[in-house]
């Protein structure tokens, strides 16, 4: 073999290896890709199922809050009702105290009355007998 065609030979086999690196250059690059494109499409399916779990929780956290203050109103509105019942009832019973104090010092002043009558009947009958014994004494003394 000459120089040349071991030149030549080894020319064909260093292009050989050299488009065999290529090969497996552009294959590796394909590769690389095709790991990168599923990563991608990974992070991009993890992204929207988190985005889909975001916007849930954020309705339910609305929802929370919505039923919260619903409960919070319902909660004052009975307080209210609650508050009013109560104040209607003391005026209630402040009237019915008020209308019993009154009676009761009708009641005391009738009362009075009524002990000033006897009081005085009480008196006047005791002068009436006392005259009648006063009148039987003169009567018996006389004969």
């Amino acid at each position: 073999m000459s120089g040349i065609e071991v030149l030549s030979t080894e020319e064909h086999e260093l292009q050989k290896e050299n488009r065999h690196l290529v090969e497996t250059i552009v294959a590796l690059r394909e590769k690389l890709e095709q790991l990168q494109y599923g990563e991608q499409k990974k992070v991009q399916t993890a992204k929207a199922e988190s985005s889909s779990e975001i916007d849930l929780l954020r309705e339910t956290i609305s929802a929370l809050r919505e039923q919260l203050e619903s409960i919070q109103i319902e909660k004052q509105n009975s307080i209210q009702k609650a508050v009013a019942s109560a104040n209607d009832e003391i005026q209630q019973l402040i009237k019915t105290a008020t209308a019993l104090r009154d009676q009761l010092s009708a009641e005391k002043i009738k009362h009075a009355a009524k002990m000033q009558r006897q009081k005085r009947d009480a008196i006047n009958e005791i002068q009436q007998l006392q005259d009648t014994i006063n009148k039987l004494r003169e009567s018996i003394d006389e004969k």
